[in-house]
């Protein structure tokens, strides 16, 4: 087992050994009140350069750990803080950083999307709106939907029940039960489709790299389709999406352990 000794360093006591790197010159965006010093960060998509505190619920690139801010009592509420500095290597105490919302360093990043649990369990007080379906639609604890009249018969979810950023990879869940004929899946407005849903299934999975900013369509193939699905989920997929925020922290080289707060005792590095 390897040991490291923590510094008696008041401004930076999450610091457990001598390989911190600091990066200089960064930005944070505003808006976020205020900041400590071990507030780990992730970068905003749209505006390369400039950070947020990183949140996994978070889908404008600051749900990705990236840094850890080493400078003390940031005030964002007035606007971007430009000239900061941020750790992006070193072994740090995983106990003293802090996430956004409600995110640890064991939180993963497969979190749910789907923010209304009466969407995704389809409770009758949801968002699910019936279009054109003449067949049936029901959303007594499960999304009852049968076609009749013609093809492309629909019913949605908005937006706000199920966001997408474009240019990320999803994941939709789903269970389905007496389907008949098959089911075309689409983003809200019907430009995309992100998949095509044709067996029952137990937590079946649709796949897609999102072209548009979410929702969905279940679109009738044929106009006798039909089917019973319940238990939607929406998650974010790809490289990232099994891992942990202290995995994805190590994969930058910047390593935690549990930290002991008495200057000169030995701590194991885990």
């Amino acid at each position: 087992m390897a040991y490291q000794i923590r510094a008696d360093n008041d401004n930076e006591p999450f610091v457990l050994d001598d390989t911190a790197e600091v990066l200089d010159d960064i930005t944070l965006a505003a808006s976020q009140g205020d900041l400590t010093i071990g507030a780990v960060l992730g970068e905003v998509t749209a505006t390369p350069g400039t950070y947020k505190k990183c949140d996994a619920l978070a889908t404008d690139g600051s749900e990705i750990p990236k840094l850890i801010l080493a400078t003390p009592d940031v005030d964002s509420a007035a606007g971007t803080t430009e000239n900061l500095s941020a750790y992006s290597a070193g072994l740090f105490d995983e106990n003293q950083l802090v996430f956004g919302g409600d995110t640890d360093i064991d939180t993963r990043f497969n979190v749910e999307l789907m923010p209304n649990l009466s969407d995704r369990a389809v409770i009758s007080d949801g968002a699910w709106a019936n279009v054109d379906l003449s067949g049936a639609f029901d959303i007594d604890g499960a999304l009852t939907i049968t076609a009749s009249d013609a093809a492309a018969e629909y019913c949605t979810l908005p937006i706000l029940s199920f966001p997408t950023e474009i240019g990320k990879t999803y994941k939709m869940l789903y269970d389905l039960a007496s389907i008949a004929s098959t089911w075309d899946v689409k983003d809200f407005t019907g430009v995309q489709t992100l998949g095509t849903i044709i067996a029952n299934v137990t937590q079946g999975a649709i796949t897609w790299l999102a072209e548009t900013t979410g929702g969905i369509r279940m679109v009738a193939v044929l106009s006798d389709s039909s089917g019973v699905f319940d238990n939607f989920k929406l998650q974010r997929s790809g490289d990232l999406s099994d891992l942990t925020m202290g995995d994805a922290l190590r994969m930058l080289n910047i390593r935690t352990a549990p930290g002991i707060s008495v200057s000169g005792y030995q701590n194991p590095a885990l």
